[in-house]
């Protein structure tokens, strides 16, 4: 309950209209479009995957920067320097375990 499963993509030389427009003209409602330095980032559905994937494709993309399922915080806390610090060690340690493949959390890394 705190955290969206988000499908997320990312992609190099389309802006963010140019990604709105063919998602729109797909008739493909999605959560979000934007920029992030130059990266534009598409959160949508996880049913939504792979027409969002298609859509995408079909208007030239080759390759996707990011293309995978993720859980997003619903919010993000703030830890003080020394917490975050002690957190960051148990991220580390957690995404060193073998059978480990992700670690989500609402931590807010600065």
């Amino acid at each position: 309950y705190m955290f969206d499963h988000t499908a997320t993509f990312g992609v190099e030389g389309k802006s963010v209209d140019e990604v709105l427009e063919t998602l729109m003209e797909q008739d493909i409602d999605v959560r979000d479009v934007i920029d992030d330095n130059g990266l534009t980032i598409v959160y949508a559905e996880p049913d939504q995957f792979a027409q969002v994937q298609d859509a995408l494709r079909e208007a030239g993309v080759e390759e996707f920067k990011v293309a995978e399922f993720e859980m997003l915080p619903q919010t993000d806390i703030e830890l003080s320097e020394e917490d975050q610090a002690i957190f960051e060690k148990l991220i580390d340690a957690l995404e060193d375990l073998e059978d480990v493949q992700n670690v989500f959390h609402n931590v807010d890394l600065k």
